[in-house]
């Protein structure tokens, strides 16, 4: 597979796609009680990007792998009241998803940390999150959607009410528009 400064085969990164994809079925399964492991799982993806080699779209792949399961150790930090841990996982995900060059990935986590701010009444914080994932205008329409119905809750906190009904209209014409994407796996 790879060795302590070896190069990053493509089994070792199908595992690591698998790896993400089990992490988010225990979020959904099991919520924050499997945070631990997934964390466990993040630093076990960290170890290769860190030491060994491997070419551009394997490095992209890989950051996009840290920053999925940084997105999930965040929500579930988040699910269970941690919020400053939670808020170091979502920026670690920022930072992995930029380096990855996924966009959408970024205005998702982005999304849940206007959430966050929402819940914690930080709304102005809220709505500049909210505003600053309209960077993934170019993402798959499911990606979209998911960004832009979780924007919705920033307007609420904030109880601005026009706002609301705009982004839920257009959060409900990209759900609609999504049915038919093969967008990513973690945008559900």
């Amino acid at each position: 597979m790879t060795g302590p400064h070896g190069r990053v085969s493509p089994p070792v990164v199908s595992l690591i796609d698998t790896m993400v994809a089990s992490a988010q079925q225990l979020d959904e399964r099991h919520g924050s009680a499997a945070a631990s492991f997934v964390a466990d799982q993040f630093a076990a993806v960290s170890r290769p990007v860190e030491s060994s080699s491997y070419d551009a779209p394997t490095g992209q792949r890989l950051c996009a792998a840290l920053a999925q399961l940084a997105q999930t150790c965040g929500w579930m930090a988040h699910e269970s009241a941690h919020d400053g841990l939670a808020q170091r996982w979502y920026k670690t995900g920022l930072l992995s998803a930029h380096s990855a060059g996924d966009h959408g990935l970024r205005a998702s986590i982005m999304a849940l940390m206007s959430n966050q701010a929402t819940i914690l009444g930080k709304h102005s914080e809220a709505l500049q999150l909210a505003a600053a994932q309209q960077s993934a205008s170019h993402a798959p329409a499911k990606v979209q959607a998911l960004i832009a119905a979780r924007s919705t809750l920033a307007h609420a906190g904030a109880g601005d009410l026009s706002s609301l009904q705009r982004a839920r209209d257009h959060a409900l014409a990209l759900i609609d528009d999504a049915h038919h994407d093969d967008g990513p796996s973690w945008a559900g």
